[in-house]
């Protein structure tokens, strides 16, 4: 048997016997073939080949019996494109939606008889069927992108052959047919070589507003954004740097991983659990000596201390995947005190996600700020600001500046991202500089003497379009227009006679008017109707 790569295995011969039933040889009519699951040959680009059955070993007698399953799959070279993968089904030509064709045309590809009969027949069909780790039917993605490479990130893959029923016939042989042929199909799981299993890309339930979505907006793939895809790890071992740094009740995200299923991640954790840890960035201890336990070192080269957090994360299997194969692990973010809206994020909380069984890093983030949507003024529903774990270490819940929710640039605002003029978001992940604070003896002045600098993201910029759909639960509700604290306009207030209103020191009170940000591409606006959003800062200054 010689195999083609870019065609298909071949080298079949059909022939007539007289006195006998036609059959199906691969080597010159030294062997008789009497299953069609000798069809179901798969040849890895490696040189070996693998078999469905012990039986037809005769014919292919250095294969291997295929065992391969979702957590130990058949393993392709680094760098193996779909036309590397050798079958009977040639993906070159002739193939439909499907990748289908005549079994005919299959047995066809080599026919020799010595009584010249080259009239040889057989019905039925050979079929591919490709699929990703999720399930999804790729087939016709494989037939039009031969010559790409296999992606560890979509693996393993399972590549399904199948052969129907079939008759075979030949035009003057004795006896001349041979009917009901049972047909056979085998799957095959395969995954790229890869040393050590990673995260591909922390997706947030919403990636529809970027390059791939035809929306038409401008520059909206930031510099960690891959398109159509979400975000790519910048440091597993930091968690400052990764998505999400934003967080609310139940919002999630899926870590795509490569080398692994989400169950075999999950099975290294209670009930899914995973429990946040307070993490702040600071100097090493004065005494010198370090606590692995409660201290890690960021690429800094700064110790970061860890201790308890009251923000948890619930690890799941992502839906709409096979549970056995699929490599998307969900992890959806919420309070482990129960309270929806006033949870204390001290020091921002970090989380860790390993493979344990390797004790492998896979990721790791740290949520520093909190929202969640309110049916007020977020100041009416907590006037006392919060005392924070440690002196010096206070917030509470106030309405977003701009900044919070997006980094587009609009109307006089142009504290986005510097000089980029457009008003819509880019997904971008929120990186913090130095706290500013100009009080420390009044820490419950207003926000504008207090804060930190936020540079490119944003809760929308982040996330994307937050609504009930897509983060059940949550309170955003179909999503929309979200109130600011940024003004736009300030004019006298005025009584019901037209006269301007003034406090009992005589000074004029002042009716504000304040931008909205619409969460579905971040634009900022001056919207009549708009809804409320708190925010808390988890912050040590």
């Amino acid at each position: 048997m010689s195999i083609n790569k870019v065609n298909a295995l071949t080298a079949i011969t059909a022939r007539e016997v007289i006195g006998s039933l036609p059959y199906i040889t691969f080597d010159e009519g030294q062997t008789k073939v009497t299953k069609l699951s000798s069809l179901l040959v798969m040849r890895n680009p490696d040189g070996r080949t693998f078999i469905p059955e012990n039986d037809v070993t005769i014919l292919f007698p250095n294969s291997i019996v295929d065992s391969s399953n979702p957590r130990n799959p058949i393993e392709v070279p680094a760098g193996t494109r779909w036309q590397d993968i050798g079958t009977f089904v040639p993906l070159s030509s002739g193939n439909d939606y499907n990748s289908m064709i005549d079994l005919n045309s299959v047995l066809g590809y080599n026919w020799q008889d010595p009584d010249g009969d080259n009239n040889f027949k057989a019905t039925g069909t050979i079929s591919l069927f490709w699929q990703d780790s999720s399930g999804a039917d790729i087939s016709n993605f494989v037939k039009m992108h031969q010559d790409w490479q296999l992606d560890p990130c979509d693996s393993p893959y399972r590549l399904t052959i199948a052969v129907t029923n079939s008759d075979f016939s030949t035009q003057y042989g004795i006896p001349r047919e041979v009917k009901g042929n049972v047909g056979s199909s085998h799957t095959y799981y395969l995954r790229p070589k890869i040393t050590t299993p990673y995260v591909c890309y922390a997706r947030p339930p919403d990636v529809s507003n970027d390059s791939t979505s035809g929306s038409g907006l401008p520059d909206l793939n930031g510099s960690a954004w891959v398109a159509g895809k979400g975000f790519k790890p910048q440091d597993i071992y930091y968690p400052p740097k990764n998505f999400p740094t934003i967080g609310g009740e139940g919002l999630f995200f899926d870590l795509i991983i490569a080398g692994l299923t989400a169950q075999q991640v999950l099975e290294g954790y209670d009930n899914g659990i995973l429990s946040g840890v307070n993490f702040e960035d600071n100097n090493p201890p004065k005494d010198g000596r370090e606590n692995l336990n409660t201290r890690t070192v960021g690429d800094d080269g700064l110790i970061h201390t860890v201790g308890t957090s009251n923000l948890m994360a619930k690890l799941s299997i992502a839906p709409n995947q096979d549970i056995n194969t699929g490599n998307k692990l969900r992890i959806t973010i919420s309070s482990n005190t129960g309270v929806v809206t006033l949870p204390i994020i001290t020091r921002g909380s970090a989380f860790y996600i390993d493979y344990k069984a390797t004790n492998t890093r896979l990721y790791s983030f740290k949520i520093k700020k909190w929202f969640f949507v309110a049916d007020r003024i977020c100041e009416d529903l907590y006037k006392k600001p919060l005392y924070i774990y440690a002196p010096m270490t206070y917030t509470y819940y106030h309405e977003p500046a701009i900044s919070d929710l997006t980094n587009a640039n609009g109307f006089t605002w142009n504290g986005g991202i510097p000089g980029r003029n457009i008003n819509n978001y880019r997904r971008e992940i929120t990186s913090y500089s130095s706290y500013v604070f100009e009080n420390h003896r009044n820490p419950w002045r207003p926000r504008e003497y207090w804060g930190v600098n936020l540079i490119n993201g944003g809760l929308f910029s982040e996330w994307g379009n937050i609504t009930e759909a897509t983060r059940p639960n949550s309170g955003f509700g179909q999503g929309g227009n979200y109130l600011t604290n940024n003004e736009y306009e300030k004019t006298p207030k005025r009584d019901n006679k037209g006269k301007i209103v003034k406090d009992k020191k005589g000074n004029i009170i002042y009716e504000y008017k304040y931008y909205t940000v619409a969460s579905y591409d971040g634009r900022i606006s001056k919207s009549s109707e708009a809804k409320h959003i708190c925010m808390f800062f988890g912050a040590t200054y």
